[in-house]
């Protein structure tokens, strides 16, 4: 099950507080009227379904640190990074969770951005998720990523 705490469209935020079986995401819209809530990808890794976003990370696979952020984390592929739950917050805020692009088209525009206003290479990754504290239509919010493939183009 894939516990979703929030969500926001149209500049509302919407508390959900509910747990979907991963295959149904994609059908969630439709049986819960959501028509809005914009479609989640998932993955099936080792017999089980998650979520699925795109994570761009610097060359060294560190986060980006845009918005002021300080709190930079180093990832590594095909493992679980989990934020401290001391670090979490639910909801859209900035901070207390990890962001991930909700398309490829997201990370792509994320990635040009980063290349183009700071200067340095990144790199874009899909990554499994676990819980999704908030997601909006270009954004999710999680507790935990995987990153396990990198997209290169």
């Amino acid at each position: 099950m894939v516990k979703i705490h929030s969500y926001s469209i149209d500049k509302k935020v919407y508390n959900l507080k509910c747990e979907v079986p991963p295959e149904e995401l994609k059908s969630f819209r439709s049986y819960r009227g959501l028509e809005k809530l914009p479609v989640i990808d998932i993955i099936n890794l080792n017999g089980k379904d998650y979520p699925m976003g795109y994570k761009v990370v610097t060359e060294d696979l560190k986060s980006l640190g845009l918005r002021r952020n300080s709190n930079i984390i180093a990832y590594s592929i095909n493992e679980w990074c989990y934020l401290p739950k001391n670090k979490i917050k639910e909801g859209p805020d900035d901070w207390g969770g990890i962001w991930v692009a909700r398309t490829l088209s997201n990370a792509k525009t994320l990635k040009k951005y980063y290349e183009k206003n700071h200067l340095k290479s990144a790199r874009v990754f899909k990554a499994a998720l676990d819980e999704i504290l908030h997601f909006n239509s270009y954004r999710i919010k999680t507790n935990s990523i995987m990153m396990f493939e990198e997209i290169k183009w």
